[in-house]
C-alpha cells in the first residue's frame, strides 16, 4: 500500500490562514509545533506536516476503509530534512508509516508506505488546466503512462479505476495490477505513487 499527497504552496498561502494559534492547535500536536516555530521557513513546514498526515491517512484509510478527520491524532516525526527533501515517521495509534518528501518553493509532496525505503515510481505534474477533472484525468494519464513504461504493457489496455471505498486502482486488461497506486492534485500541482513490486 501507499499514499501521497501535494500541496500547491501558492494556493495553500491564498486559501489558508495558518499561523492562527486555533489552526495549529487543531491540527498539530505540541512536537509539531514546536517544529514549526523552529524551522526557518515556517510556513514550509506546515505543509510538511500537512501532507505527511493527509498521505497517511490515505494509507490508513487503505488498510481500514473508515474515513474520520482526526488530523491532529497522525503523529509526525521528522528524521531527516533539508531544503529539498525530507523523510520521517507518521504515528496513528499502533498504525506506523514512513514518508519520504520533496520541498520546493512551489510545492511540498510526500509519499508514504508501510516499509521504510519502499521504492515507487512518482512523478510531480505541473497541471495544464485549472478545471477539477482536466486534472485529474492529467494525473491518471501520466501513471498510467509511467506503468506502461514500467510494466512493459500495452499502454492502451491499462487504466485507472476505483473501487467502492473510493480508493484508486491499476488495471491491465481488466484484471487489477498488482501493486498500489495513489493520487493527489491540489492546485497547479498533481502526482501520483505507483509501489514497486
Amino acid at each position: 500500500m501507499i499514499g501521497n499527497d501535494i500541496v500547491d504552496l501558492t494556493i495553500a498561502k491564498i486559501e489558508s490562514e495558518w499561523n492562527r494559534p486555533r489552526f495549529l492547535n487543531k491540527i498539530f500536536t505540541e512536537k509539531e509545533q514546536q517544529y514549526i516555530r523552529e524551522y526557518p521557513r515556517p510556513e514550509r513546514m506546515v505543509w510538511l506536516l500537512w501532507s505527511m498526515k493527509e498521505s497517511a491517512y490515505k494509507l490508513h484509510f487503505q488498510h481500514n476503509k473508515k474515513r474520520f478527520y482526526a488530523p491532529k491524532k497522525f503523529s509526525c516525526e521528522m528524521r531527516y530534512l533539508n531544503e529539498e527533501e525530507g523523510c520521517g515517521k507518521v504515528f496513528f495509534g499502533d498504525f506506523r508509516c514512513f514518508t519520504q518528501s520533496a520541498l520546493s518553493d512551489k510545492f511540498v509532496y510526500t509519499i508514504t508506505s508501510l516499509e521504510k525505503n519502499k521504492k515507487y515510481l512518482s512523478q510531480i505534474i505541473k497541471m495544464r488546466k485549472p478545471k477539477y477533472n482536466a486534472q485529474h484525468a492529467e494525473v491518471y494519464s501520466g501513471a498510467i503512462a509511467q506503468f506502461a513504461e514500467y510494466s512493459g504493457k500495452s499502454h492502451d489496455k491499462i487504466y485507472i479505476k476505483k473501487n467502492d471505498y473510493g480508493i484508486p486502482f491499476l488495471y491491465f486488461k481488466d484484471e487489477k495490477a498488482k501493486t498500489d497506486i495513489s493520487i493527489s492534485h491540489h492546485g497547479n500541482y498533481g502526482a501520483f505513487a505507483i509501489e514497486m513490486s
